[in-house]
């Protein structure tokens, strides 16, 4: 009978080798045939696909949810209404925080041209 892995091992397996490492190096790294590795990263790529379009009537909804937020508050004008001083001082903050933000959505987001 075949050795049965948990998913959670086959998933960090497959994650390992879509990061750049060889099927032949993860099979010696992880004591796993290259026809194994071969079918997991086809079984979980095909999971991928099937969530994502289940995910997608999800993800529209979130998408469109998000959109009115935004127009909210644009159409608010609390952010126009600010001093660009210190609209300038929220961007720099803002930056330093959390790196993930890029300064030109930043300034796009803060209305800073």
């Amino acid at each position: 009978m075949p050795k049965q892995y948990p998913l959670e091992f086959k998933t960090q397996v497959v994650q390992s080798c879509k990061m750049g490492l060889s099927i032949l190096d993860a099979s010696e790294k992880y004591q796993v045939a290259k026809s194994t590795l071969y079918r997991w990263m086809q079984e979980i790529h095909l999971t991928e696909d099937e969530s994502t379009a289940v995910d997608y009537p999800a993800f529209q909804r979130q998408n469109a949810r998000l959109g009115h937020l935004l127009q909210i508050i644009r159409l608010s004008n609390l952010i126009d209404e600010a001093p660009l001083r210190k609209r300038l001082e929220i961007l720099t903050r803002l930056h330093e925080q959390f790196a993930q933000y890029s300064v030109h959505e930043l300034c796009e987001a803060l209305n800073v041209s």
